[in-house]
């Protein structure tokens, strides 16, 4: 399940489920998910109906996802009027063209062209720097 932000602050602590031996009604992966709930009267509900359903941890995560779901169609929130209007998407952006560097990498030989992310392009035995020099 995927976390949209991570902070000190929003930090499940063991006080999120204290006297965690007497609980245990469920396995570890379904309090690996209640966990991440902030809500603790949401959190204890979902998680005396996993108990009392059998549900898998699967079944929980599935739950859980569809009650963080949000409807993100275009007009909806306006329709609705709750002053908040539907994301918009990310726009791509270019890095800077021709933005390069030519230096030496200790695994190759001779000349390399660095771009970035460790990543290298050995240059021809006979290039020179002095070839791009303007």
């Amino acid at each position: 399940m995927p976390r949209a932000r991570f902070s000190l602050a929003s930090t499940p602590t063991p006080r999120t489920y204290p006297c965690f031996a007497a609980r245990r009604k469920l396995y570890w992966g379904h309090y690996r998910v209640l966990i991440d709930i902030e809500d603790p009267a949401t959190r204890q509900s979902l998680e005396l109906e996993a108990d009392r359903k059998g549900w898998k941890t699967a079944d929980l995560e599935r739950r859980v996802r569809a009650l963080n779901a949000i409807d993100v169609t275009p007009g909806k929130a306006a329709a609705v009027g709750d002053g908040t209007a539907p994301p918009k998407p990310l726009v791509p952006k270019r890095g800077t063209v021709g933005m390069f560097r030519v230096t030496t990498d200790p695994a190759m030989p001779g000349l390399a062209v660095d771009l970035g992310f460790t990543c290298y392009v050995s240059l021809p035995a006979a290039t020179k720097l002095t070839d791009w020099s303007d």
